[in-house]
Formats: structure tokens, C-alpha cells, sequence
């Protein structure tokens, strides 16, 4: 009896410690965002008591863990969505861009984030409220975001008014085709001044024209992200653009910031974001290089990595693991 017993007890631990490391493996990065940037539910941009708490955070966490189909945290999250970003303004409804008691503006490329995932949300998860949460920031985003027809990145709620400016990186192709302003943002990245490989980031509505952000320098997650837009609108992507990165991949490195004239790296920090960012866009050799830079990029460290570079990161390795 005691042998029989002494087995089954060792058969049921060996089952327990296969599962706890199973399940250790697959909640690495939320044992991370919880024990490290989280505070009262609500991420930080970094392990600080002065940090930011963004919506865009919020919606990065809420991305992964509907890919991990953690249907309570994701629960949790909408929950703190609810409570502490999401403002209600009669029939309008917007989210914090971050939160704070001033803030009054919100950002298209967050919204879209959310609704997005909420979208998908309510169908893994059966849960219609998600769905209709999700509808109704969209109809207010095209209901308020957009100057003469044209999307534009903010609006001000205690102004009433809208910006006149949009990122092109903040446009997302699969929300634009589902709102069917697809053409809108075709025309806008397609007609963006060029410099080399790099596309003007900013559209000014009122002047109808693309400006560069800064004067001599392009940010990469920035300019990945245009790349992105450009296939999804278009189907192509940017021959120039791509000889670029593949002739920076055979020298090992992709940089985060680049002379736009030179196309030479202003600094040599990588950026997982890049990485991460990049992963979709190449196929073959390039992407197992890319995925393999990307996962030897340290991103544990909370008080020196911001949380957008960490789940970017882990949405990506996740989708393409």
C-alpha cells in the first residue's frame, strides 16, 4: 500500500511540475508586466513611481494576452478600460490617451489598438458587450477624428476640437479596410514626400501636404510602421525600402534612428521594436534573423525598458513562435 501510494504521489507531482513549467513558460511576460510595471491593475511604462500609464499600454497588454487566450485577464483588463481610461460624452465615447485627470485628448492609433482587439475578443470569447464596446470608440473616432473627411490623430474633448495633423504610423490597414477609409490612406502614404528609403511621417490636412518629423532624422519603428501601412493599402511594398533593410540585415544590425540624407545610424542601440516591428514585412532567411536578433534583445529590465518595446516584442514572438 505504501509503494502503490509513494508512486502515485510521485506521478502526480511529476504531473504538477510538467504543468507549473508549461505553464511558467507560456506566462513569462505576464508574471513580468504584473510583478514589474503593473500597480493597482493599471501598467506603467516603466518600473517607476513617476511613469506613465498609457491607453497604449493597456492596449499592447490586452493584445497578448487574447493571443494567449487568457480569457480572465483579458476580463480584468476591460475592466480597468472601463473604470479608469473610457469617457463617456452623451452618446460619444472616448479613451485617455493617458491617464490623468487633466487629460482630455485621446490618440487614433490607441483607440484603434483596443477596438481592434475588442473586436476579436468578442468572438473568441463569446462576450457580445466587447463588440459593441469596441463599435461604439469607432463610431465616435469617425465621428470627431477626421478634418474635412480626413483622419487626423487626436481630439481635444474640452477644446471640441480636432488636430490637424496625422501620423502616418498610426494608421492600422486591417481597422482601415473595416471603416472603409482605405483609399483615404492609400492616396496619404502614397503621395508622402520621399527621401531615399524613408517616407515623410506627418499629413497636415489643412495644408494638404506631408512634413518630416524632425529635420535630419528618421526613427526606424516609425518609418517600419509607414512600410507596413504602405503594403497593406497598396499590396507592394517599397523596393528602396526593402533593399535598404536587407543591406543593413547583411551587416548585421538594423539601428533605431538613421540619417535620413546619409542613411547612416545616428546612434547603435537596436531597438526590439524595430525587430518586432519588421518580422511580418520579411520572409525566409531575413526573418529567422530578424526573430533571432529579436529574441536575444534583453527587455527584462522594467526600470530602463519601456513596456511598448517589451510586448511588442512578445506579441510578435508569440504570433511567430
Amino acid at each position: 500500500m505504501k509503494k502503490g501510494l509513494g508512486v502515485g504521489l510521485l506521478i502526480m507531482l511529476l504531473a504538477g511540475g510538467v504543468w507549473y513549467f508549461v505553464q511558467k513558460q507560456e506566462d513569462d511576460i505576464v508574471q513580468l508586466i504584473e510583478a514589474d510595471y503593473m500597480q493597482d491593475g493599471i501598467i506603467r511604462a516603466y518600473d517607476r513611481t513617476d511613469a506613465q500609464r498609457l491607453s497604449e499600454s493597456l492596449g499592447q497588454y490586452m493584445q497578448y494576452v487574447l493571443l494567449i487566450d487568457d480569457e480572465e485577464r483579458f476580463k480584468e483588463q476591460v475592466q480597468i478600460l472601463n473604470n479608469h481610461f473610457l469617457v463617456e460624452r452623451g452618446s460619444d465615447v472616448y479613451i485617455k490617451w493617458e491617464l490623468g485627470e487633466k487629460t482630455a485628448t485621446n490618440a487614433w492609433i490607441d483607440d484603434i489598438r483596443i477596438s481592434e482587439t475588442l473586436m476579436k475578443a468578442g468572438k473568441q470569447f463569446n462576450e457580445p458587450t466587447y463588440s459593441k464596446l469596441a463599435s461604439r470608440i469607432e463610431t465616435t473616432l469617425l465621428k470627431r477624428q477626421r478634418l474635412n473627411g480626413k483622419i487626423v490623430d487626436f481630439y481635444d474633448w474640452d477644446l471640441q476640437q480636432a488636430t490637424d495633423v496625422l501620423h502616418l504610423n498610426y494608421l492600422e490597414p486591417s481597422a482601415l479596410k473595416r471603416l472603409k477609409v482605405l483609399d483615404f490612406a492609400k492616396e496619404r502614404v502614397v503621395q508622402a514626400k520621399r527621401e531615399g528609403p524613408f517616407t515623410a511621417e506627418l499629413y497636415f490636412a489643412n495644408q494638404n501636404e506631408s512634413k518630416w518629423a524632425d529635420d535630419k532624422v528618421v526613427n526606424m519603428i516609425d518609418q517600419v510602421l509607414i512600410e507596413r501601412l504602405r503594403v497593406g493599402v497598396t499590396g507592394e511594398s517599397d523596393a528602396s525600402f526593402r533593399s535598404f533593410i536587407s543591406k543593413e540585415l547583411k551587416k548585421g544590425k538594423v539601428y533605431a534612428r538613421y540619417d535620413r540624407s546619409s542613411e547612416t545610424p545616428t546612434m547603435k542601440d537596436e531597438s526590439s521594436s524595430v525587430y518586432a516591428l519588421l518580422v511580418p514585412l520579411l520572409t525566409g532567411k531575413e526573418r529567422s534573423f530578424v526573430l533571432s536578433r529579436l529574441q536575444k534583445i534583453e527587455t527584462t529590465n522594467a526600470k530602463e525598458t519601456h513596456v511598448f518595446d517589451v510586448l511588442n516584442k512578445a506579441v510578435i514572438l508569440k504570433e511567430f513562435e
